[in-house]
């Protein structure tokens, strides 16, 4: 599965998601979220969340939320399987074009041990801003606040 074969596309999240949701989150992180967490993030009036499929198959998903000058991402996630088809790319830049003027900054929070999204969020314009010491309440690992900054557009005069 992949290159030519494959068609990637982003949606929003679906009831019938969550259970696929699940298990990605279960194989994804150390500290998963459950089922009932991840419900529950959506029922937050600034919260949205979408999935990206591969051919047609649940292959990720990612929450945010939205507040007056930028864009928080909660979490973002890719089953094993499918990394390095596009799909994280496709995630992100689904919100990226979503920003406006108002929100040009998009952030998110990743384990001083998560290397591979701290390469990911980089390899997608993002940079860590700030070390976060004691933010995790069931470790003493520190994270990284990841930064992304939208260019102004500009307009053809």
């Amino acid at each position: 599965m992949g290159g030519l074969w494959s068609r990637v596309a982003v949606r929003w999240v679906l009831e019938a998601d969550f259970e696929g949701m699940e298990s990605i989150e279960r194989h994804a992180f150390e500290q998963p979220w459950s089922g009932a967490e991840l419900r529950g993030v959506l029922r937050t009036r600034e919260a949205a969340g979408v999935v990206v499929e591969v051919n047609r198959r649940l292959a990720g998903y990612m929450f945010y939320e939205l507040h007056p000058s930028r864009v928080e991402v909660l979490t973002i996630a890719v089953e094993y399987r499918s990394r390095r088809l596009g799909c994280g790319t496709a995630l992100l830049g689904w919100l990226k074009a979503r920003m406006t003027t108002e929100r040009q900054r998009m952030e998110t929070v990743v384990r001083e041990r998560n290397l591979s999204a701290q390469l990911f969020l980089r390899s997608q314009g993002f940079r860590a801003e700030r070390v976060l010491r004691g933010y995790f309440a069931d470790t003493d690992e520190e994270a990284y606040q990841m930064v992304y900054r939208q260019m102004s557009r500009m307009c053809n005069a």
